[in-house]
């Protein structure tokens, strides 16, 4: 796995989130793998065919848009300031253990979307016949 630092993606998701690391090995020789029964395993996260080829990825220098430029920069400070904290006994930031925004659907400038959501009901899993 790579480098877990606050200012990368995954190191920011895992900071922020209750987030299970499992890794498989590629070749599991003289030994088995065992799953209890109701023992999460995987993740599933369907996407809609074609959908990932539908995405038009465009890289420009963060300077070119001030707005996000200044907001990155404001929440990189507070994400740094916060990690300092949240070693702190007793300090806010170990209190709150982490900081919820982006779950809770806030953002440090533009409008959230309305239809955030931070909780999805999927139907039960039937037997295949």
């Amino acid at each position: 796995m790579h480098r877990l630092h606050e200012d990368d993606l995954v190191g920011h998701v895992l900071a922020q989130e209750d987030w299970d690391i499992v890794s498989f090995p590629a070749i599991a020789e003289n030994s088995s793998i065992v799953f209890e029964r109701d023992e999460p395993f995987c993740m599933i996260f369907p996407l809609k065919r074609g959908f990932v080829e539908e995405v038009e990825p465009e890289m420009r220098a963060l300077e070119t848009d001030p707005e996000v430029s200044e907001a990155y920069l404001a929440w990189a400070d507070s994400r740094r300031i916060f990690n300092t904290e949240l070693q702190l006994a007793g300090s806010p930031a170990h209190a709150q253990k982490w900081q919820k925004d982006y779950f809770r659907g806030k953002v440090s400038f533009g409008t959230a979307p309305a239809d955030h959501r931070t909780k999805v009901k999927l139907r039960e899993f039937k037997l295949a016949q």
